[in-house]
């Protein structure tokens, strides 16, 4: 396992001496460039494993607000980073892109397309979340390999081999990470982040089923099984988020040592409701009282209904000042023709500890969403459902769309309400509806009235999501609405 395979050894025929390719390449390894190493069947994908990493890494920068340049150097690093921290380990120097600067070139023309170009590559469906994981995935599978065959290349172990194309692979994904500063997105972290489930692992039993594999079949079966097993693998660890175990004493510590949202006890306060026909400054007028009070907003959630107004305020102020700030909120809400209501509300303390927060389920773990014809109960009967399959609601915000039937055929323009029609939730509420069908049982309704609901749920317990989603379909079956649970890290990428 720890030495070099046989074929490797070359036999120089003077003196008897047996000299290994590694020997020999150490002594010459500067002259030599570096696709002269990597077989013609691997170039391509050589390729285009930097142009897909040089392409995430960009818009990865773009979230996190990088400029142009920032941007184009993260992409850069993120596509040759991998292969750079190889060939140093290996000996290889100047590294790979030094001597083939057709691969550095390479990386900053994707990394300038992708920052420039990134609203007509949305237009034409590659920045979406499948498209992005497929070319991930593939750069994934091609740098293990290549990664592979340049140990190959250098008469390494099989060992070394292994390693070499996980490091690859991976390598460039982690500087990328400590450049934005973004932590446990899978690489690393089994089953957590964007990256999902069994990120590295995949690319390291590729990089070692391609090593076993190059001296025993040929070397084109070879480089096929290794990538293709490797997208194989991350697809499916993917989909049925599978993932290494993990030292689950110390992960439920940090869990339980994390800062939650909470209210602290010594202050007073207030939830605020209020509605009324919506006006420019309804809501600075409101926050200026609660500021002058030297009081602060904990939460707050606003909403259009129409022409009309409702948002609801969590307010912590002062013990002494509360009731004042409570009398002008409601003159301040009444000068602006809102309807403001307050009242005090105290902080839950469990079991007589102040400061303590219930536990009523894991971290956020899922996306529940629901769409259908509006009719009573629908709040209730999904609230029931997901308790019944331990899934405790954390955030939840429900809709109802007049009309939404005929949102996508322009008609009816001067009804009540036209205007929130042409909202991006609208529109994309009654593209939902057409894809699902729930569209044709609004049309049998007069009033055609949309509901839309979507909520954020955590259970104790990892949900197995091929059974709640299963149980999903019979429970549109039963009541006529379309309804979907995703595993959180899912729902954030489509997003």
């Amino acid at each position: 396992l720890f030495l070099p395979p046989p074929a490797a050894r070359l036999c120089t025929g003077t003196g008897g001496r047996t000299k290994t390719a590694r020997e020999g390449r150490s002594r010459r390894w500067g002259p030599v460039s570096v696709l002269e190493t990597v077989p013609a069947g691997l170039v391509f994908l050589d390729y285009l494993g930097t142009a897909a990493f040089a392409a995430s890494g960009c818009l990865v920068a773009g979230q996190a607000g990088m400029d142009t340049l920032g941007c184009v150097f993260v992409g850069t690093i993120t596509a040759l980073g991998g292969g750079t921290v190889r060939d140093v380990l290996l000996g290889r120097l100047p590294v790979f892109w030094f001597r083939e600067t057709s691969f550095l070139l390479l990386s900053i023309g994707v990394g300038l397309a992708t920052f420039f170009g990134s609203e007509s590559l949305e237009t034409v469906g590659l920045l979406r979340a499948d498209a992005l994981f497929l070319g991930d995935t593939l750069g994934l599978g091609a740098f293990a390999v290549v990664g592979a065959q340049a140990a190959i290349s250098a008469a390494m172990p099989f060992s070394v081999c292994c390693l070499c194309g996980m490091l690859t692979a991976t390598c460039g994904g982690l500087v990328r990470d400590v450049l934005v500063g973004r932590r446990n997105q899978g690489i690393l972290y089994s089953g957590e982040g964007e990256a999902g489930a069994l990120y590295a692992p995949t690319a390291l039993a590729g990089a070692a089923l391609y090593a076993g594999l190059v001296s025993v079949v040929a070397r084109p079966a070879a480089i096929v099984l290794g990538v293709g097993s490797t997208i194989a693998m991350r697809s499916l660890a993917y989909s049925y988020r599978v993932r290494l175990p993990a030292m689950e004493r110390f992960v439920s510590s940090e869990q339980e040592s994390a800062p939650q949202p909470g209210l602290a006890v010594g202050d007073a306060h207030i939830f605020v409701t209020a509605y009324g026909a919506d006006r420019l400054g309804l809501v600075a007028r409101l926050s200026e009282c609660i500021s002058a009070a030297r009081a602060n907003i904990s939460a707050s959630k606003i909403i259009t209904i129409g022409d009309d107004i409702a948002f609801m305020m969590v307010v912590s102020a002062p013990s002494g000042g509360a009731d004042a700030l409570r009398k002008s909120l409601v003159a301040a809400g009444r000068q602006g023709g809102l309807r403001v209501e307050t009242s005090r509300i105290d902080v839950s303390t469990p079991e007589g500890k102040i400061g303590r927060r219930p536990s009523l389920g894991g971290a956020a773990c899922a996306r529940v969403e629901l769409l259908g014809v509006d009719q009573p109960g629908l709040v209730s009967r999904v609230s029931s459902f997901l308790a019944t399959h331990g899934l405790n609601i954390q955030s939840l915000d429900s809709r109802v769309y007049s009309g939404a039937a005929h949102a996508t055929d322009g008609g009816d323009h001067g009804a009540p309400g036209h205007a929130a029609r042409r909202t991006p939730s609208y529109r994309q509420a009654a593209a939902r509806a057409v894809e699902t069908g729930v569209s044709r049982a609004v049309t049998a309704r007069a009033e055609g009235d949309l509901f839309c609901l979507s909520a954020v749920v955590s259970s104790e317990r990892h949900p197995d999501f091929a059974q709640l989603q299963a149980e999903a379909a019979a429970f549109e079956a039963r009541h006529g609405v379309s309804l979907t649970i995703q595993p959180l890290e899912a729902a954030a990428a489509v997003e």
